[in-house]
């Protein structure tokens, strides 16, 4: 393993850039620019109001409604994606101790939503339109253009509340939500873990533990680890009691029935679609139980615990460094589509990658993405070809971002499970080009590496979906779950899917205070949402390569259309079948994995 700098690294002997430019944004956090692009901000929600507040000939429809909505893109393109807010942001994001950043950020944060409320008169006037109207606006051509975004007010409109009320809601949201997730995530980022002589981030700590090839040596690791992940777990009890108990107020006040109601109504999803996923992942988990028995076997354990669950079972001979890695990535992208690597290096070259983990910086990985503003990838990469399949991942969802950049304004973004569709697809073409030339030894043990983040991502994804449907409903019935119960909720939904042959300690179920995804609610069935119609995009990529362009078009989509919508255009049908249809294949991977297993074990 490389051993990883305690500062950015700003390059490599590829001439790669590895630590973000933020001179992308601003020069300095005392640029000038942050605050007259803060006040051009400001100043665009203030003529918007005065120009529309007060009238009424916009509801109409027509003329002055397109005039109207021309207006309120323009809001889109000045805003910049909160410009100076997302750069003090970034700055956090590397230094969870930049205490300053913070600030800066909050301060920005605040005066943006001050702003923002100065508009939302517009869209709660259009969502009170007469139903007979609605429908002449969403059949008028001259206002095609903005149709799809008149739809979704619409359809919302039932949650809204009034004005005075939504201004409430949105100044709360940082002091009531938004502050006690930070508190967490920071004091997390801070914690130290010993390893040997050493002491390690707790973030680089849980992605080192998988590789760590003695049990022994892998399970004090993930003890420490626990320990540090202890020390933070008071106030994350109240700290993840106080967000959902602000979700349930805010529920109960927009008259949502299920928790998870509004984050499938904010993606855009068919609420039967999404249940019809949880019901047949959930049926399914004796598939991954399965695999879980036949890894046991394979890695020769006696005894598996929660800490061994995302071990491989051998090394290939190759190493991946980030160097290798990209040259992989890179030749798997340039295979399907030139324009995709040229993404990938441009990414590279203009520091828009961080690369290596480091005491303060966030961890995990993730990708950013904000109109008019560059898309930022955040890695944490140990030289393991985890990481480099998080390289596949990350970027795949910038291509996504960038493709969809042939949208306009309002549709260049794009739902959640949407987007997890484009990375787990692009992840999925640089596993194929991994198999390619391995012998069978190796090509087992990569089958279930990748088996093992499938279901990392499908089945593992539903479970933490379950346990928080369990949680919320916990929440809003009894008011506060303690930690020692949120940690037995957690370790009793996890070993539904692993099954007997791993042993969960009490204390495994301590990760809930380093899982994000539980601050965003629901987010997670969007991972297995989209992991399952990646798979069907790559069964069509790879009956036919010039499926290539079908999934191109997806790409460029954007949000131009609801999820179901985009993938029917392009041939996918999304339901029980094909959820199906990708949890069968799975099981003939299992099958074929057993298959080697025997034959390279003879």
């Amino acid at each position: 393993m490389k051993k990883t700098d305690s500062k950015a690294r700003k390059g490599s002997a590829h001439g790669f850039r590895t630590a973000w430019d933020l001179s992308l944004f601003y020069a300095h956090p005392s640029d000038p620019m942050i605050e007259k692009d803060a006040k051009r901000i400001e100043r665009a929600y203030e003529a918007f109001e005065k120009k529309y507040r007060g009238t009424k000939e916009y509801l109409k429809g027509g003329a002055a409604l397109r005039a109207a909505l021309k207006d309120y893109e323009k809001l889109y393109v000045t805003l910049d994606g909160g410009k100076p807010a997302l750069y003090f942001a970034y700055r956090k994001e590397l230094d969870g101790a930049d205490s300053a950043s913070e600030a800066r950020m909050r301060q920005l944060d605040d005066r943006f939503t001050k702003a923002g409320n100065r508009v939302q008169f517009f869209e709660l006037s259009l969502g009170k339109i007469p139903v007979a109207r609605k429908k002449a606006i969403l059949a008028d051509p001259a206002l095609a253009r903005y149709r799809r975004e008149l739809a979704h007010i619409f359809e919302t409109a039932a949650h809204d509340l009034s004005e005075p009320e939504e201004k409430i809601m949105s100044l709360k949201a940082a002091t009531a939500r938004g502050m006690w997730v930070s508190g967490v995530d920071t004091a997390v980022n801070k914690q130290m873990v010993k390893r040997g002589k050493k002491e390690i981030p707790v973030n680089e700590a849980i992605n080192l533990i998988p590789s760590i090839p003695n049990q022994k040596e892998r399970h004090a690791l993930w003890d420490s680890t626990m320990d540090a992940l202890d020390r933070v777990s008071d106030f994350a009890e109240s700290e993840l009691n106080a967000v959902l108990t602000d979700k349930k107020i805010n529920d109960e006040l927009r008259g949502y029935k299920e928790p998870y109601e509004a984050t499938v109504l904010a993606y855009e999803n068919d609420p039967a679609v999404v249940r019809s996923l949880i019901e047949t992942v959930t049926g399914a988990f004796p598939i991954s139980q399965r695999f879980y028995a036949l890894k046991k076997k394979l890695a020769k354990l006696p005894e598996m615990r929660y800490a061994d669950r995302g071990i491989s079972i051998g090394k290939v001979a190759k190493k991946f460094s980030f160097e290798d890695s990209v040259a992989i990535v890179r030749d798997a992208y340039a295979s399907m589509n030139p324009e995709y690597a040229a993404i990938l290096d441009s990414y590279l070259a203009r520091g828009q990658i961080d690369v290596y983990p480091r005491q303060g910086k966030s961890g995990g990985a993730y990708c950013s993405s904000a109109f008019g503003n560059p898309t930022l990838v955040l890695l944490n990469h140990v030289d393991e070809p985890r990481s480099l399949m998080t390289i596949a991942h990350e970027m795949g969802h910038a291509i996504h971002a960038e493709r969809a950049k042939s949208q306009p304004p309002l549709y260049q973004g794009h739902s959640i499970s949407v987007a997890e569709t484009a990375s787990t697809f692009f992840e999925g073409v640089v596993f194929e080009r991994l198999l390619e030339g391995l012998s069978p030894k190796e090509r087992m043990i990569m089958l279930h590496d990748r088996l093992q983040d499938e279901i990392a991502t499908i089945q593992r994804q539903i479970a933490f979906f379950n346990f928080e449907l369990a949680l919320h409903t916990r929440v809003r019935t009894e008011g506060w779950v303690p930690k020692a119960e949120i940690m037995r909720m957690l370790n009793e939904e996890c070993a539904r899917y692993l099954g007997k042959a791993v042993k969960m300690q009490e204390r495994d179920g301590l990760f809930f205070v380093a899982v994000s995804h539980f601050r965003n609610p629901f987010y997670v069935y969007s991972y297995a949402y989209g992991q399952l119609i990646s798979k069907a995009l790559l069964a069509r990529v790879k009956e036919d390569p010039a499926y290539i362009m079908k999934v191109d078009e997806f790409l460029r989509a954007g949000d131009s259309k609801k999820p179901e919508q985009i993938f029917k255009d392009i041939g996918i049908e999304v339901g029980p079948a094909l959820f199906a249809d990708g949890l069968a294949a799975m099981e003939r991977d299992i099958a074929e994995l057993e298959r080697l297993a025997k034959a390279v074990n003879r």
